[in-house]
């Protein structure tokens, strides 16, 4: 996820599809999108106090259950 590739992002590669776009915002999916952006994910990113900053969720002093508890409330977590 640091460096933005997720079987998420990037399978339609290898299933030779045209890329995601997100369903409520309209822009292309992106991890960056999901974790700081998203609409559809904001109520999820408040309640387990996920950092909006992609620097800081996926930085080097991240509680990594805070992005495990985002990943599975929003159903991605099986997707990355």
């Amino acid at each position: 996820m640091k460096i933005g590739h997720t079987r998420l992002m990037h399978g339609h590669l290898m299933a030779k599809k045209d890329s995601s776009f997100c369903e409520v915002c309209g822009v292309q999916t992106s991890v960056k999108h999901i974790i700081t952006e998203c609409l559809k994910y904001h109520q999820e990113r408040q309640s387990t106090r996920l950092d909006t900053s992609l620097d800081i969720a996926l930085g080097p002093n991240v509680v990594e259950n805070k992005m495990i508890l985002f990943l599975k409330s929003t159903g991605l977590y099986n997707l990355i």
